[in-house]
């Protein structure tokens, strides 16, 4: 590789982190009803109820997601929790493990 098509490779891996950066922080400032810096239940409820379709399960949900976000139990959310909770969502795991090229995981 190149140096300059490593440098365009860098520059665009850092255009998809800011457009998922951005797709985050957007995520959290919808669920942030009141702007504190902080979801609360009830924020994550409403959020929940204005995405979904009528579905009677949808507090329930929301109880078990604010559950699975509020890591220090102190019954609001903030940003960091909230990306905590997303990366365990998605799968995604920290890349140090260099030893481990090309192989698939088993669910």
């Amino acid at each position: 590789m190149t140096l300059l098509s490593s440098m365009l490779s860098h520059r665009w891996e850092c255009q998809i982190l800011r457009l998922h950066l951005r797709c985050l922080v957007d995520a959290f400032v919808f669920l942030d009803k009141n702007k504190d810096g902080h979801v609360n239940k009830n924020e994550l409820v409403e959020a929940i109820n204005e995405t979904s379709t009528g579905e009677r399960s949808s507090g329930r949900i929301a109880m078990k997601r604010f559950e699975e976000m509020d890591w220090d139990k102190n019954g609001m959310v903030n940003f960091k929790e909230f990306l905590f909770a997303i990366t365990q969502w998605v799968g995604i795991e920290d890349d140090d493990s260099d030893g481990d090229e090309g192989g698939e995981e088993e669910e």
